[in-house]
């Protein structure tokens, strides 16, 4: 995404539904300038963290292109949903984190503000965007019900809290602060492996003293972004 106000970075994608495309005999569709309206990161203690995206394109057209034979993936890494860490903090990224250790799994949804914008122009596609919406997003928990939890969510009901998310595997790493209002505490909402569970919600806001309501920090071997 782009930095600056009302100018978002937008990706245009290829989608085929034969390897090789058309000349293998397929179909392939070129999506253009993509724009997401949601991100949303999620991770639990039994599979892979995933990422996805909610996204308008400006159009979809049929497309010949093919791509070349040589083209190769690029690895990737996979992120264990384990090694996630949860803490707690005094303050947006610079503060002070304790480590919370039962948390079970986590959901950060972050909706952008960006609104397709289409007017009577005399054509199909759309012709503009505009950070029309509302930006903000919300953080999900569940956790093992304890006293543990207690303290740190049930009698932080209303109250703003600043939540890090954390992985690494010791090589590469990302982080995520976020500075939440905790909005939603259910006490005894569950169970899992015969652990009582407490599901908390809290909804991204403003923090005055950083100017931030979230921040991404991430570690790898790209040189620059695409």
């Amino acid at each position: 995404m782009g930095t600056a106000q009302n100018n978002p970075n937008s990706y245009s994608f290829l989608s085929m539904d034969a390897q090789g495309g058309t000349a293998a005999g397929g179909n392939a569709y070129l999506l253009n300038y993509c724009l997401p309206t949601s991100l949303t990161v999620n991770a639990d203690r039994s599979g892979l963290t995933s990422l996805s995206a909610s996204l308008f394109a400006q159009n979809v057209a049929a497309s010949t292109a093919v791509p070349a034979a040589g083209t190769v993936v690029p690895s990737s890494k996979f992120l264990s949903g384990r090694l996630w860490n949860v803490a707690t903090g005094t303050a947006l990224a610079t503060g002070t984190f304790t480590s919370y250790n039962y948390a079970l799994d986590f959901g950060l949804t972050l909706n952008t503000g960006i609104q397709r914008q289409a007017y009577l122009a005399g054509t199909t596609v759309f012709s503009t965007h505009a950070e029309s919406a509302a930006f903000g997003g919300e953080l999900t928990l569940t956790v093992q019900s304890n006293k543990a939890a207690n303290d740190s969510w049930f009698t932080k009901l209303g109250q703003q809290q600043f939540v890090r998310l954390s992985w690494t595997d010791g090589t590469y790493s990302a982080t995520i602060y976020t500075s939440i209002i905790v909005s939603d505490v259910q006490p005894i909402s569950g169970n899992e492996d015969g652990l009582t569970t407490m599901a908390i919600t809290g909804t991204l806001a403003y923090d005055a003293v950083s100017g931030k309501t979230i921040q991404v920090v991430i570690e790898n071997s790209i040189s620059a972004l695409p």
